[in-house]
């Protein structure tokens, strides 16, 4: 490959950090395979670095979308099996796939598929050939076909392709597209990236223009914490329990998320605690944690191994607050501009591990107390892969709320339409109750006939009782 310089013409408003870095990529592209043409060259990468790459050497833009890109290995795609129905076709999904491989860049993709470690969320979905990466990176690329002609959309991709930045892209492009899709044209623009100075896109519904700010509630650090502290322990019990077809159901409650115990310790008070049970229910409790025993459900007619452990913990101090400074700063990205008909929205991602009518009541709270008045409504949203029948697909569950007293209230309706399906969030999730917990869960079975209705339990509501 000749020296990078020698390409090197034309003048432009280039960023030194951002051009510093694509140079270097084009230093490092393994892709490059004897001569081609600067157009086929550019190919091989992510579309804004081509279209920076194309202002550096003064050559012609190429489109976002390669017509007929190289196909990456991509197991993701033939990841759903053809007997069960699904809203993504195999002719679809092929579409989906080489439109993504041309979006992200072969170069790209092919850089972190082989990386040790670190590696990206989407590139770990790319290489995963199984039902959840199939939904989701089909749905990924439903969304960004609606969107990648939008001003904005190339700063949006270069976050989704960060990986701190990741998941709260991939939350915002997804609400804008369920505008879109309800009513093309409807996104006016998206302004991703601007230091928390103004809201994420903007919709023009008839007479009304609605600023949207699009925020992913990730798990934090103290959540993610004891989530690896409890794989860790599951991980002692099941190698360290006895090897019995059916175990009695184990719940373990630790009174203060500062003071875990040991995966050791827990091993062996736990042990003590299912052989003294006799199957029946008992407890162990301690000055940091308590440990109850209960006898498995009737599974013996539909499983033919079961055993089910259940970790919970009061929540932080600060949990409350931290929801609520992603509050504070939305009302302030949305604060409204002179033009008249501006209404705010919030659109709130969260997690299956959030009880969202907790969040929902703790915002109300502030809004009854006259807060973060920019706010005129509030979407709760939580999205993933459906493999339900009739027809597997993406389903969106969301709830709204308004304000009452907003600046600018807004009493909708707001146009959304989904990729496949859709339901009521608060009606579809379990209200939790009593003492707000970090929670995590894990049930294994084998599954001896299929029919019949039984649910497994996987969450388990922490009471006062429960930490005595």
């Amino acid at each position: 490959m000749a020296p990078i310089c020698g390409f090197i013409r034309g003048s432009g408003d280039i960023d030194f950090a951002d051009t510093a870095e694509i140079l270097d990529q084009v230093m490092d592209n393994t892709a490059f395979e004897g001569p081609k043409s600067v157009e086929q060259y550019l190919a091989g990468f992510r579309p804004s670095w081509a279209q920076t790459l194309a202002r550096i050497w003064n050559v012609a833009p190429i489109s976002s979308r390669c017509h007929n890109p190289r196909m990456v290995d991509s197991p993701w795609k033939n990841g759903w099996q053809e007997e069960f129905p699904c809203v993504f076709t195999p002719e679809l999904t092929k579409d989906n796939c080489q439109y993504l491989t041309s979006l992200l860049g072969e170069s790209w993709i092919e850089k972190r598929s082989h990386r040790q470690g670190g590696t990206h969320p989407l590139t770990s979905m790319w290489l995963t050939r199984g039902s959840g990466s199939y939904i989701r990176l089909n749905a990924l690329a439903e969304d960004c076909k609606l969107l990648d002609e939008k001003p904005g959309f190339d700063i949006a991709l270069e976050n989704l392709l960060r990986t701190p930045q990741f998941h709260s892209s991939l939350h915002v492009l997804h609400c804008a597209a369920l505008f879109e899709r309800s009513r093309p044209g409807s996104v006016l623009e998206i302004e991703p990236s601007t230091k928390g100075r103004s809201h994420d896109f903007t919709v023009a519904d008839k007479a009304v223009e609605i600023s949207v700010e699009a925020k992913y509630l990730q798990d934090s650090a103290k959540s993610r914490e004891f989530g690896a502290w409890a794989v860790s322990c599951l991980k002692s019990m099941k190698s360290g329990l006895p090897n019995d077809d059916y175990l009695p159901q184990v719940f373990i409650v630790i009174k203060h998320v500062d003071s875990l115990p040991s995966s050791d310790e827990l091993l062996s008070q736990t042990s003590k605690a299912i052989e003294a049970s006799a199957g029946a229910v008992s407890a162990i409790r301690r000055k940091s944690h308590n440990i109850f025993i209960e006898p498995i459900p009737e599974v013996q007619n539909h499983f033919s191994r079961y055993r089910s452990f259940h970790f919970l913990c009061p929540k932080g101090k600060n949990e409350d607050d931290r929801i609520l400074e992603r509050v504070r700063r939305a009302s302030k990205q949305l604060a409204p501009s002179d033009r008249p008909g501006q209404t705010g929205l919030l659109i709130l991602g969260i997690t299956e591990m959030q009880d969202p009518h907790e969040v929902a009541a703790l915002i109300s709270r502030g809004f009854l107390r006259q807060k973060y008045r920019n706010i005129s409504n509030v979407m709760l949203l939580r999205c993933g892969d459906d493999c339900r029948r009739p027809k597997a697909g993406f389903l969106d569950l969301l709830s709204m709320f308004s304000n009452p007293n907003a600046r600018r209230p807004f009493n909708g309706p707001f146009h959304l339409r989904p990729i496949s399906g859709y339901a009521d969030l608060f009606s579809n999730s379990q209200d939790f109750g009593g003492v707000p917990a970090y929670r995590y869960s894990a049930t294994s079975a084998t599954v001896k006939k299929l029919g019949g209705g039984f649910n497994i339990p996987n969450i388990r509501m922490l009471t006062p009782e429960m930490l005595a």
